[in-house]
Order: C-alpha cells, then sequence, then structure tokens
C-alpha cells in the first residue's frame, strides 16, 4: 500500500475485541491517524450480526474454535483471542471463508446456506472433510489455502484420486490467485 500517495479512507473491518490492540500494532510501526493524509477507519464488527458494507456486500462472522485454546495465555486478554469463520454475501452469491480452524464442526458453522464458493484453510483438516464440505453446502467451488510445501504433494494425490458430488471442483489455491464470482 502507498501510504504517501493515499488520499481516499481507508477502512479496515476486524472484530470489536481487536480495535484497540490493531491501533496499538499500528502505533509501533508509527502509523498514526493524525499524520495520514487519508481517514483511517477502523470499524469492528460483532460475532452473529450482519454486517453490511455497501447494498450488495454483506457479510456475518462467527467464532470458530481455532485459538480458544490460549486460555492459559495470561499476558493478553481473554477476548482478544478472535478466530472468525465469514459468510459473505455478495448480491445474489455466498462465499464462506473459514479461516484457521481447529475442529471438524467449524465447516459447518453457516446453517442453510448454498455457497457459490468455499473456500477452507487446510493446516488443521483432514482431507476426507471435504466430502462433508461438499455434502452439506453443495458450493460450486471449493478452495483449499494454506498448503504446506511438505503436504502438497499428498494434497494432489489425493484430489487426482477423489470424485466429488455435485460436481463441485475443488482447487488447490496458489499465490497470487484470485476468485471471481460469476
Amino acid at each position: 500500500m502507498k501510504l504517501r500517495e493515499r488520499r481516499n479512507e481507508l477502512r479496515i473491518l476486524t472484530h470489536k475485541n481487536l480495535i484497540a490492540p490493531l491501533k496499538i500494532y499500528l502505533h509501533s510501526c508509527y502509523l498514526f491517524e493524525t499524520a495520514l493524509d487519508f481517514e483511517l477507519n477502523i470499524i469492528g464488527y460483532d460475532f452473529e450480526n450482519e454486517f453490511k458494507v455497501d447494498e450488495k456486500f454483506s457479510f456475518k462472522a462467527k467464532q470458530n474454535s481455532h485459538i480458544t485454546n490460549k486460555h492459559e495465555v495470561k499476558s493478553i486478554p481473554e477476548q482478544q483471542f478472535v478466530s472468525s469463520s465469514l459468510l459473505f454475501n455478495i448480491g445474489e452469491d455466498n462465499l464462506i471463508y473459514t479461516s484457521d480452524i481447529a475442529a471438524r464442526e467449524d465447516l459447518f458453522l453457516f446453517d442453510n446456506r448454498r455457497p457459490k464458493i468455499f473456500i477452507t484453510e487446510t493446516t488443521h483438516i483432514d482431507l476426507d472433510w471435504i466430502h462433508g464440505i461438499n455434502s452439506y453446502y453443495s458450493p460450486g467451488k471449493i478452495y483449499l489455502t494454506h498448503i504446506s510445501d511438505s503436504d502438497e504433494k499428498k494434497v494432489e494425490k489425493y484430489l487426482r484420486n477423489q470424485i466429488f458430488a455435485h460436481k463441485t471442483e475443488v482447487v488447490m489455491a496458489e499465490d497470487g490467485h484470485s476468485v471471481i464470482l460469476s
């Protein structure tokens, strides 16, 4: 981001419990709101509430279990351990992004949805869970992200040997990969 040339407002959306730590981080990087030539607007969302970005774009976040086991870290307040899975509503289409998860149940936080695209980080999932995602949501595409170099061949081999119902395409995302809803 070219901060020196920016003039338009920058909105950062984060969970409401992370606004204060984000501001501390920005200040530690010597980014002070009063010294910027644009308006920096940090907006907090709440779990379970739809957040409307504009007329055609909204999202709902739900807490997943990825970092809920960090309760023994005393130096950071418990309410700052936030890991959001997100349901994006873009026009008539839905997209689910799980972020990192800790349990199979985290894949199924958004009931009664048929997302066009389902994106999940693969660090903590069993590859056979992909069939569950497909059966439950029937998405058009499933994107797998955060595939370690050591797991890449294993994931490729797994996907080559699978047949997914509903003609769902399962894609290994790569750096620079973009997703187009059409």
